[in-house]
């Protein structure tokens, strides 16, 4: 052996490489013992042997054997991929991947005499390249590559599947020359940025804005390669449009929602003109998001120019404008407004032409776009007996960039106006109180959420169809619209969402219903519809069918598609009934009955509806036979005071163990024996069961124990419930005051001279009386200025959602207010967190009800948890 051929071998037996040296005839001449190792064979068995003679059926390595034969036939290089088996005697299953590089060895005459072969393990890194490429291509974005030349070097197939550009038109180019992609203005940014990556060692996002109204997020990286060199520039893009619009919308409701909410707010408990003044210039920039905004008025009575009353922004940063409008009125936007009475708006401010000099100031100090809104209160003339509008002052609000006031921002604006002036009048004119009482009492006949009627409206406007439809014939539809499995849309995305959905669907709602109906909101997923001047049942079921209809599109909510559907009952005046109540009872039947059919349909009442309405007869049989057999019992629930955390009083609870010894709900029977007129009977008894009771514990020492029971609506018109009362304290010899009456907030507006009397009545007799779920009803602030009631107990819901509703907090703080306001107690019920207790005791809540102290229990349970928390002195 020569000495150089010893030396090789030397050498090569130390490399971790395999090496082969392969002679003319394609036979192994030397393996290092790393390909030994490779092959897993004897040494013996691959001397002298060609590489397919291993495995003969092996198309590797007949492919391989004849890639070492062309490097032996042309003399030159090669190099190639090949995976090696190692399973000689098992199915051809790869395990590992080479990189052959084939060299060939030559004689002093330049003839080839051999081929040596080395081989570098590259498995890992085809397999990271297989899982990177699966990961390119199945990701949901998208992802380019762009070399050091700025040129597209590789595409993603989603993204040529979802711009419609196939990928050689592509690879190669600059995107500036790809004038399928975005527009020209676009690939320039895009372009700029790519080659600003490519020369710093930072990435960077950016949007775009696409044709079709697409906007496309793009995050560039720059790409090194293995010595550290910049190789290229890595883009990611994603569609962000749909994102974008559902923020723009979602931020412009909250927005709207916050400013309309705080305002109110606001005005209800202004005192002062100068105070309200501030803070509504103040919340306009805080909530609505704005540059400045200013209120002026009149100098002296003149038009020019506007005094400023109050401002809120950065004056100083627009001191030249303001001065400039006040220099130059006839080019205010302002002073116009209030000329005219009418809303004045530039949407694009430093390019008006009318107001040159104003505007090019403007345009400096960054107002980009102005709205100017007149004050109008109502002015009557007593001659003539017209109502004329009259400007006292305008509202100016700036925006820093243009067109700023699309239509809904100015009908909430204009709304905006309309309140700050009738607010100012109010404080103005005390002899007004009447009409600032009704602005005031909004909320009172709207619902907070969706700003449809409540059913207080509901019923006025019902009366004023009725007293048409007599004189004119013609009959009235009333359509209970439930709206399918609301409750798992609340479940799966929150009741933000929820209550977003809602909005939208009576935004679709209202602009198919014409000028003869009134839509109303029950409350939660349930709405009413009143249809006036209908003459066939055929015109209802077409409305029917066109709200169903309407609801087969899908609602876009907060970033997710949802789908909605009603189900409807329906009942018609005056065949299905002749007052309010029988029509909404009878079209709550009619919607059983269509939920019952599969939901998202619609149903007429009829007189035999189904199964649950045999449900409900047989619960009003057993009702009977429950007050004859004396199944009825009572359960008490304490009331806590907050200041010191003692019992105030226990609110009885009737419960029904029937014979089966099964306890049903209240909810199952109430509504029935209310439906039935069976609550007078049951009122009685648990009135004075309750006496009774009460009278025991007195005997037992606790003679300031006071117990609270509900009145039905019922037993407040048909029974006799002045007598009722003095009947029971008399029997069981207790003195009024330990007696407290809940009312719930539909007594109150029925027959309102007659329940006032009944109500001073029984407070001359010495008895409380509580105002139950209030906040749920319709109570007029100017009755219950009227009645002598000591509590206003805040409705559950509202306690249950405080810490999820910003506007349930908004209106347990308003309740409480009110309350203190007007003397009263203030009771928060269904109080059943350790949060929910923080937040009332905050808000000087007076008293609590719930689980978080007490479940409802029955009476022999009550002394343990007297002696346990002790009675309040």
């Amino acid at each position: 052996m020569a000495a150089d051929d010893r030396k090789f071998i030397t050498l090569t037996d130390y490399l971790h490489e395999p090496v082969i040296h392969y002679d003319r005839d394609c036979k192994r001449t030397y393996l290092n013992p790393a390909a030994i190792s490779l092959i897993g064979e004897p040494a013996k068995d691959l001397q002298g042997k060609t590489p397919s003679s291993l495995r003969p059926s092996s198309v590797a390595l007949q492919h391989y054997q004849e890639k070492i034969l062309g490097v032996i036939e042309t003399g030159t290089d090669t190099e190639f991929d090949f995976f090696l088996d190692r399973l000689p005697d098992g199915p051809n299953v790869h395990t590992k991947v080479l990189r052959i590089r084939a060299v060939p060895e030559l004689d002093s005459e330049g003839n080839v005499i051999g081929v040596l072969a080395i081989a570098h393990d590259i498995t890992a890194l085809k397999l990271s390249e297989k899982r990177l490429r699966a990961l390119i291509e199945n990701h949901p974005d998208h992802i380019t590559r762009f070399d050091q030349h700025a040129r597209y070097s590789y595409v993603s197939s989603s993204f040529t599947a979802l711009f419609g550009i196939e990928e050689s038109a592509l690879l190669g180019k600059t995107l500036l020359e790809c004038d399928q992609i975005a527009t020209a203005a676009e690939r320039e940014k895009i372009h700029h940025a790519i080659l600003q990556t490519l020369a710093q060692e930072t990435s960077c996002t950016l949007e775009s804005h696409w044709p079709d109204d697409r906007i496309i997020e793009l995050r560039l990286v720059q790409e090194k390669d293995a010595i550290g060199e910049v190789s290229g520039v890595l883009c990611i893009l994603r569609d962000i449009t749909q994102q974008k619009h559902s923020e723009k919308a979602l931020l412009t409701l909250n927005r709207s929602l916050r400013l309309l909410s705080s305002a109110n707010q606001t005005l209800i408990h202004a005192e002062n003109e100068q105070q309200l003044l501030n803070d509504i210039c103040q919340l306009v920039i805080e909530y609505g998001g704005y540059a400045l905004s200013w209120v002026g008025y009149p100098e002296h009575g003149t038009y020019q120019p506007l005094r400023i009353a109050a401002i809120a922004g950065k004056p100083q940063t627009h001191k030249k404008t303001i001065a400039l409008e006040q220099q130059t009125p006839e080019i205010s936007l302002a002073v116009k407004a209030f000329q005219t009475g009418r809303v004045e708006i530039i949407q694009d401010y430093p390019s008006a032409a009318r107001l040159s000099s104003l505007g090019e100031m403007a345009s400096q100090e960054g107002l980009l776009s102005c709205i100017a809104l007149p004050l109008l209160i109502t002015k009557q003339k007593v001659a003539k007996q017209k109502v004329a509008k009259q400007a006292i002052g305008v509202l100016t609000i700036y925006a820093s960039h243009t067109h700023a006031f699309s239509d809904e921002e100015v009908t909430l604006l204009q709304e905006l106006a309309n309140d700050l002036a009738f607010g100012i009048q109010s404080l103005r004119i005390k002899a007004e109180h009447r009409e600032a009482e009704k602005k005031l009492e909004y909320l009172a006949h709207h619902d907070p959420l969706t700003g449809l009627p409540n059913r207080l409206l509901l019923r006025k406007r019902f009366e004023q169809f009725i007293q048409q439809s007599n004189k004119r014939d013609h009959g009235i539809a009333m359509l209970f619209l439930d709206m399918d499995n609301f409750k798992e849309i609340n479940d799966s995305f929150g009741h933000a969402t929820g209550d977003a959905l809602l909005i939208a669907v009576v935004w679709r709602l209202e602009r198919l219903l014409t000028e003869a109906c009134i839509f109303s909101r029950e409350g939660g997923d349930e709405f009413v519809l009143l249809i006036n001047n209908t003459q066939v049942a055929e015109t209802v079921a077409r409305t029917a069918q066109q709200i169903l209809t309407a609801m087969q599109e899908p609602f876009e909510v907060s970033g997710n598609t949802l789908h909605a559907s009603f189900s409807i009952g329906i009942s018609l005046y005056p065949t299905d009934g002749k007052d309010f109540e029988t029509l909404r009872k009878n079209a709550d039947a009619a919607l059983y009955l269509a939920k019952d059919c599969g939901r998202n349909t619609y149903r007429f009442f009829v007189t035999q509806m189904n199964a649950d309405a045999q449900k409900r007869m047989r619960i009003q049989t057993d009702l009977h036979t429950a007050l004859k057999n004396n199944e009825f019992l009572l359960h008490y629930q304490p009331q806590i005071r907050l200041c010191d955390g003692r019992i105030s009083g226990i609110e009885a609870l009737i419960r029904w163990q029937n014979a089966d010894g099964q306890m049903l709900p209240p909810c199952e029977f109430i509504p029935i024996a209310e439906q039935s007129g069976l609550i007078i009977q049951m009122g009685e008894w648990v009135l004075r069961e309750a006496c009774r009771q009460l009278a025991a514990w007195h005997q037992q020492g606790q003679t300031r124990l006071v117990v609270a029971v509900n009145l039905s609506s019922h037993q407040f018109r048909h029974g006799n419930i002045v007598e009722t009362i003095s009947a029971a304290l008399h029997d069981f010899g207790l003195p009024p005051e330990c007696l407290e009456l809940e009312l719930t907030e539909s007594i109150l507006i029925q027959d309102t001279e007659s329940v006032i009397n009944t109500l001073h009545t029984l407070k001359h007799i010495g008895v409380k009386l509580a105002i139950d779920d209030f906040g749920t009803g319709y109570s007029s602030l100017s009755y219950l200025k009227q009645l002598s009631v000591d509590k206003l107990k805040i409705d559950k819901s509202f306690i249950r959602d405080l810490h999820q509703d910003k506007d349930s907090a908004e209106i347990v703080r308003a309740i409480i207010q009110l309350g203190h306001i007007l003397q009263l107690t203030v009771v928060a019920e269904g109080v059943e967190t350790q949060e929910q207790l923080a937040f009332l005791t905050h808000c000087q809540c007076d008293q609590i009800q719930g689980y978080l102290f007490s479940r409802p229990v029955a009476a022999e349970h009550i002394p343990e948890i007297l002696a346990r928390v002790g009675m309040r002195v």
